[in-house]
């Protein structure tokens, strides 16, 4: 049996209209294979996506804990036998995967962390509760996870590498900083200081080769403009860094960090997608506000930096302003991705927004 719309209200108390129709959105996301849609219309599901099936098994699993449901528990394993199905025995995850389960010869670093991370969290919940399934997916996360140090050992930090680890560019970015939620996970497991030192590199490379004096993470190196979003994902690299070591320098970035990001929230709680020098594009980048408000959380709590509690609460409505509310099922209590933009107009729902929505508004990690 689901957890019924009500139940889901009932818990969650004055979020619960909008977490209950993301919830659904998200069961609705979830092709027979387990994975994940990457966007879908109010007609259709379109494309298969890795990475975001990753983000799924750990927002699943979190859902089960929270509300009991086994058809959660179920699709987070449902979800994670698709990336198991596809992974190479050197723990390779291909990044594009067709719905007919072939894939290309492509493992993008960022992705990989983010399944990673996903297989480390069902498999230490079925850990914790005894289940006869942990071994193998245990067993599968960490040889997930074992493929990005040797990857990077090999040929240091890169944006792609084939499935044999070899690198297909030379390109790095802030973002690998996200990695590290997977590889400190893995480092509390096992104790393989190799994780640990890859942390320790991707996050020296996120401050030292792309942070500026503003706060901002720049896209590529020297780049003269920034992506909320991924200047989001830097951050929340960092702060899984700090979480595990109470590193000064981490804390100082993150903090410079979400002060720019509180310089670039407008009036109505929403972030703009790229910004420049004097400008920004004029776009809002919807799931960011989920992003920023889970950052500036972690702060809070801390006690670090300016008191973001009036930030976090506009964030939080600026996304629940842009949900979805259709009679089309495949539509309903989903977001879109940008404001304004051909993809509202073609009214489609990103996977990854509603995602990002139910991890900031019922967990606010």
């Amino acid at each position: 049996m689901h957890t019924s719309n009500h139940n889901l209200r009932r818990v969650t108390g004055t979020a619960e209209p909008s977490v209950a129709r993301a919830v659904g959105w998200l069961r609705r996301a979830q092709y027979e294979s387990g994975f994940i849609v990457r966007f879908a219309t109010a007609f259709r599901r379109i494309d298969v996506y890795p990475e975001i099936t990753g983000y799924a098994i750990s927002t699943f699993t979190k859902l089960f804990s929270k509300y009991g449901d086994p058809d959660f528990l179920d699709r987070a394993l449902r979800a994670a036998n698709a990336a198991c199905r596809v992974m190479q025995t050197n723990g390779a995850i291909p990044s594009n995967v067709s719905t007919d389960g072939s894939y290309e010869d492509k493992v993008y670093l960022f992705d990989q962390g983010i399944l990673a991370k996903g297989l480390l969290d069902l498999a230490t919940h079925l850990a914790n509760s005894g289940s006869p399934e942990a071994p193998r997916l245990l067993a599968q996360a960490l040889k997930a996870t074992d493929f990005i140090s040797d990857a990077i050992d090999g040929a240091g930090p890169c944006n792609q590498y084939r499935l044999d680890g070899s690198p297909l560019d030379r390109f790095s970015y802030a973002i690998f900083a996200k990695c590290n939620l997977a590889l400190l996970a893995a480092h509390r497991l096992t104790a393989d200081e190799r994780h640990f030192r890859t942390a320790q590199v991707l996050t020296r490379l996120a401050i030292n080769g792309y942070q500026s004096s503003n706060g901002a993470f720049s896209v590529s190196a020297g780049s003269p403009f920034n992506r909320t979003h991924y200047h989001c994902y830097a951050l929340e690299g960092l702060a899984e860094f700090h979480r595990a070591t109470g590193d000064d320098d981490c804390l100082g970035a993150l903090v410079r960090g979400a002060e720019y990001l509180a310089t670039h929230q407008r009036a109505d709680g929403s972030f703009p997608n790229m910004v420049f020098p004097q400008e920004d594009d004029g776009l809002e980048d919807v799931p960011v506000a989920a992003q920023a408000a889970n950052i500036w959380r972690y702060l809070d709590g801390l006690g670090a930096g300016a008191d973001r509690t009036l930030e976090i609460a506009r964030a939080i409505a600026a996304i629940r302003r842009r949900q979805y509310r259709s009679r089309w099922g495949t539509l309903d209590g989903g977001f879109p991705l940008m404001v304004p933009g051909s993809l509202v107009r073609r009214r489609l729902a990103c996977s990854w927004a509603c995602i990002f929505y139910i991890d900031a508004d019922v967990y606010g990690d």
